[in-house]
């Protein structure tokens, strides 16, 4: 199941520094009556609990050498206090009931990294080589680098920023450096107009008699497949997307005009508890528009059913994905080569 939104990021960086995690940890009795306290600085903490958080840090810290030293608790909530580093840009989130690190942010310059580190320099390539693949005439680079780790949820990655191109994003895997996904905006003039011409004939398909101009801007996505490019185009009333890959091939559309939204999975779940097609009957619904949108023939397709969603599959033939609404109208496919 999924949440779509008129353009469907890659990544999301920016929800990233903001992101609440749900924790569950057994109590600590003594952390719990001290953060029951209100505390102003440092210093009404357990000092093992600030050395935990310093060490923590300098661990995960792979900047030129340098000792961390930490500054004082800058925020937090009912249930965790954030703490912020004095010589670096970092901070930590410490869960009040049990005294832990829940999560780290450490902010990095392009030039703060320590290069005699194998790591970094296999992070560094890398993130040159998906910008050169978004950017190929340029010479946009990385300004500034952001290591992200949640102790609860395993979450480990590098996220990473242009100063030049506030729409430039990507993220890294920081067990290995290799890319997990990024993503940036280009404008419609930096698109070839055989591209232009493809999707504004599959708007036309999507919305039949209508002229669908599209939006300025067209967000080009790539991810930790070697080589997989792809642009999502979006009409100026954001109701439809068409996605190309770099062979300008439709690899996706939808058409939000049919989408049915639901507020939580449940609500999807209840929904869709008893499946609403057959293997015959959703056949039948989506081989005409499989056909239409990416010239495949659906016959012999074997189908499976998740909720809303429908996959199509065929040994030796491509795989055909789509989403319905609450009356069977497909208003999500997508096709993956």
């Amino acid at each position: 199941m999924k949440r779509y939104k008129v353009m469907l990021a890659t990544v999301t960086a920016v929800g990233l520094l903001v992101a609440s995690v749900s924790v569950v940890n057994v109590p600590n009795k003594a952390y719990a009556a001290e953060s029951e306290r209100k505390l102003e600085s440092l210093a009404d903490l357990d000092p093992a609990i600030v050395d935990d958080v310093r060490q923590t840090m300098q661990q995960l810290w792979q900047g030129q050498s340098l000792q961390i030293e930490l500054d004082d608790i800058k925020g937090g909530n009912d249930t965790e206090w954030s703490i912020s580093a004095k010589n670096v840009s970092a901070s930590a989130i410490v869960n009040k009931q049990t005294g832990k690190v829940v999560r780290v942010m450490i902010h990095y310059d392009w030039d703060t990294f320590d290069d005699s580190l194998k790591e970094i320099k296999t992070l560094k390539a890398n993130i040159t080589a998906t910008i050169r693949q978004l950017v190929p005439k340029g010479k946009l680079q990385a300004d500034r680098i952001m290591r992200w780790k949640d102790f609860n949820t395993g979450e480990d990655r590098w996220t990473f920023f242009s100063n030049e191109d506030n729409n430039l994003q990507g993220n890294m895997d920081a067990a290995n450096g290799q890319l997990i996904g990024a993503h940036m905006n280009y404008t419609l003039k930096q698109i070839d107009a055989d591209s232009i011409k493809i999707v504004q004939d599959m708007m036309k398909k999507l919305t039949p008699g209508a002229t669908n101009k599209l939006a300025p801007n067209v967000e080009v996505n790539i991810t930790g497949t070697p080589g997989k490019k792809e642009l999502y185009f979006t009409d100026v009333k954001g109701n439809h997307v068409v996605v190309l890959d770099d062979a300008k091939r439709v690899t996706e559309v939808r058409n939000y005009t049919n989408y049915k939204g639901y507020v939580t999975d449940k609500e999807l779940r209840a929904a869709f508890a008893k499946p609403y097609y057959t293997k015959k009957t959703a056949l039948a619904a989506a081989s005409p528009l499989a056909k239409q949108y990416f010239n495949l023939d659906l016959k012999g397709y074997d189908v499976k059913s998740d909720y809303d969603e429908y996959t199509f599959t065929k040994k030796g033939k491509p795989t055909v994905k789509g989403n319905i609404n609450n009356k069977g109208k497909f208003w999500s496919l997508s096709v993956i080569y």
